[in-house]
Order: structure tokens, then sequence, then C-alpha cells
């Protein structure tokens, strides 16, 4: 469906709010490492999503239990500050290190310089084993509906 239909015709009738609208045309990132998976959907306004996509699943192996950064994956920093602040109960993060790199970190990891894209949700208890492969994916929720 088309955003423009969506706010113009389902909006108004109540059948979802704007707010939860919006959300049907966030990006989803879904991050795999052995066999758990944790995900999180963010408005990507950098191009997150479109840069992922094209190589997804991307792979990658590192040896740390607590952050992961794909450096092929360079993104520059935007302008307008984060709506995503570091939350007391929210283990993982996806986030922009001070030098553009696209990361998955655990909230031990997560710095005032890091730029915060979006909380990370898994079904059960999400954790990085080292020299695991991971899997990062780009999955865009307008496409989930279609």
């Amino acid at each position: 469906m088309k955003r423009s239909f969506v706010m113009e015709f389902v909006v108004p009738k109540d059948i979802l709010t704007e707010a939860e609208a919006d959300r049907f045309y966030f990006t989803r990132i879904s991050v795999k490492n052995g066999s758990k998976i944790i995900t999180g959907d963010f408005k990507d306004d950098i191009g997150v999503g479109r840069t992922i996509e094209p190589q997804s699943p991307y792979n990658i192996t590192r040896s740390s239990d607590k952050i992961i950064r794909f450096l092929d994956l360079k993104f520059r920093m935007p302008k307008t500050p984060s709506i995503v602040k570091k939350t007391h109960g929210i283990e993982w993060y996806l986030s922009l290190d001070e030098d553009g790199v696209l990361s998955l970190k655990h909230h031990t990891m997560v710095y005032p310089s890091d730029y915060l894209l979006a909380e990370m949700n898994s079904e059960t208890e999400f954790s990085l084993t080292p020299n695991q492969t991971t899997t990062i994916q780009a999955i865009f929720n307008r496409d989930i509906l279609q």
C-alpha cells in the first residue's frame, strides 16, 4: 500500500493511528548470531536499509560478545539528534559509532558519541557468541504488507 493511501484513508477512519501507520514505512534490521535473532525498526533517513539490502544477508565474524562493527557499512552522521535514547531495560542497540560505522552494541558499550538508530529486541535472550558468523539483513516493513 502506498503511504499516501494509508495516511489519507486508513488513518482518518481510525483503523490505525498515524504513529502506527508510520511504523509500516520503517526499516527493520535483523541480526542473527548462531541461532539467536534480534530485530529493530527505525525511520531510515540515511539509507542503512538500502545499503544493506543488495548485500543481504551481510555476514561477518568477530571475536567480541558485546559489540559487532560492520566495517563496510559506514554512513554520514545525521545532522538531527537521535530520537532513540539509552533506556533502562534495553540490552542491545543498533547505532552509528563516532566514525559512522554501523554497529550492534550491548548497552554497556554505548557511548555518548554514538548515534542510536534503534532499540533491538528479541523473543528469546540474545547474546553474541564470539567467532560465530553474524548476519545483518534489512527488511522493509512496507514490503511485508504487499
